[in-house]
């Protein structure tokens, strides 16, 4: 199921204390839009990867006074989606910015939109940040960025930053093998050098985001 929220204005919308661009750490900007029924944030990250040139990942929706902050912000070149049900609102981000949309080829076909660029597992996308493919997860083409200099891992699905300061899998009907989930995220993650953890649904993890992740993934395959 892909991720659902409600505009500005709705009955059942929240807006966060996070729901303006604020500057997370070195290069790295994120907005907010709260989930009732998740009860998390969901988060897009602008990415900064020059003095005048960005990237988005998975942007929720925004109103105009999101969109505004954007304006003293790096030019962003494109947005890169993690997964299929992250989607979000690229198409809005896409049309207003006049930007493409990049996401892994064996997702592509499961958006309700038709995505500009496709990349595969290894792909560098922008300025040391990678394409890091994890296979058996909730949407065949779930992929991680990671920029080894910054020691930052960008997660859509594959994790949820809930509880505070912890990490999470989601529900096991979300996947079709839960233990193969756990393998591909052991195997592909567990050795990454990581000190911030950047997440799509919850919250980030600003510091030693490595252990946490290690001890996660241990944790789950007990």
């Amino acid at each position: 199921m892909k991720d659902t929220y409600t505009h500005y204005g709705a009955p059942h919308s929240v807006l966060h204390e996070r729901n303006f661009p604020h500057h997370l750490k070195a290069d790295v900007w994120m907005w907010s839009v709260f989930s009732e029924e998740k009860d998390l944030d969901f988060n897009g990250y602008l990415i900064q990867t020059s003095d005048n040139q960005s990237f988005i990942v998975d942007p929720p929706c925004a109103g105009p006074d999101v969109l505004n902050g954007f304006t003293p912000l790096p030019k962003v070149e494109f947005i890169f989606l993690t997964n299929a049900d992250h989607e979000r609102a690229s198409v809005d981000f896409r049309e207003r910015l006049g930007i493409p949309i990049y996401i892994h080829e064996a997702d592509a076909s499961l958006l309700s939109l038709k995505p500009d660029f496709t990349v595969q597992d290894g792909h560098e996308l922008a300025n040391g940040w990678q394409v890091i493919h994890l296979p058996n997860q909730k949407t065949p083409g779930e992929t991680a960025l990671y920029h080894l200099q910054q020691r930052t891992l960008i997660l859509g699905d594959a994790l949820i930053g809930k509880p505070f300061q912890k990490l999470s899998l989601l529900p096991s009907e979300k996947y079709r093998d839960r233990h193969a989930a756990l393998s591909t995220l052991h195997e592909r993650l567990s050795g990454l050098d990581v000190q911030v953890l950047l997440l799509g649904d919850g919250d980030p993890i600003m510091l030693n985001a490595g252990s946490t992740l290690k001890d996660t993934l241990i944790e789950h395959r007990r």
